[in-house]
């Protein structure tokens, strides 16, 4: 027989002789419910559960009928099927983000180039990637006397980081302050015109009758010179021939050079 919970109107089957000749007290197993089943399915009245207790049994679900078994095995077929749509699709973007970062990594040089403005982004994860395809190196400052003049002497190395020659472009000096404030710069032009793939040149200026204030010097690289406009700082040539974010030293005190 069909019993029907009075509490929440879930449906069990149940066995006729499981009841017995006076009933039996069930429980719902949906929502723990008990009451006491006559024979022949109706509830028995209160009184008679009272008077004779039995045993409680809790009652199984009815079955699902094949229609609501079939749909159910559909419906959790459709939601497997949109979560592996919904993983595949995430891979997917995943693989192309991978693909972009790496392409963007490895061509960094020609992204700058193209877009300039993005030689800080690449800045902030550590890579020294710029518009010119140069690093620089190795700078190194000093004070010194030649002849009675104080010389400030400053040397560094460019270096072709590209996959590709490179025109040589202005290096770039500028003098800074204890608080960093840059106050006179100067340019020098390398004594190379291009550098080959790996190729290095040095750069070596020599500033006569520095700033006293003067506490760091920074190396940029420029396409155009400066036109120096302080009548007491001289500026001598190259004697011999890194990065557009550049390179910072501070000033080291020297002895008397011949």
């Amino acid at each position: 027989m069909i019993l029907s919970c009075p509490s929440c109107t879930t449906r069990y089957s149940v066995d006729d002789f499981t009841l017995g000749d006076g009933g039996r007290r069930v429980r719902c197993a949906s929502c723990g419910h008990t009451w006491h089943v006559a024979p022949g399915g109706g509830e028995a009245a209160p009184q008679a559960a009272a008077e004779k207790p039995a045993k409680t049994e809790t009652l199984k679900p009815v079955p699902k009928e094949p229609a609501q078994a079939y749909r159910a095995k559909v419906e959790a077929r459709r939601r497997r099927r949109y979560l592996m749509m919904g993983a595949g699709a995430w891979s997917g973007i995943a693989a192309a983000l991978i693909v972009m970062l790496g392409a963007a990594w490895i061509f960094r040089l020609d992204v700058v180039r193209a877009w300039p403005q993005t030689a800080s982004a690449y800045a902030m994860v550590g890579s020294n990637a710029n518009a010119y395809g140069l690093s620089i190196e190795g700078v190194a400052a000093e004070r010194v006397l030649v002849e009675d003049q104080p010389v400030l002497e400053v040397e560094g190395t460019l270096r072709n980081i590209d996959r590709r020659n490179r025109d040589m472009p202005f290096v770039r000096f500028a003098l800074q302050d204890a608080e960093g404030e840059e106050f006179f710069a100067w340019t020098v032009a390398p004594e190379r015109e291009n550098l080959d793939p790996g190729e290095r040149v040095a750069v070596v200026t020599q500033l006569v009758n520095p700033p006293e204030r003067a506490a760091n010097v920074a190396l940029t690289l420029a396409d155009a010179p400066i036109e120096i406009a302080d009548p007491d700082v001289t500026v001598e040539a190259p004697q011999e021939g890194g990065s557009d974010e550049g390179a910072e030293t501070e000033l080291a005190q020297g002895g008397e050079a011949g």
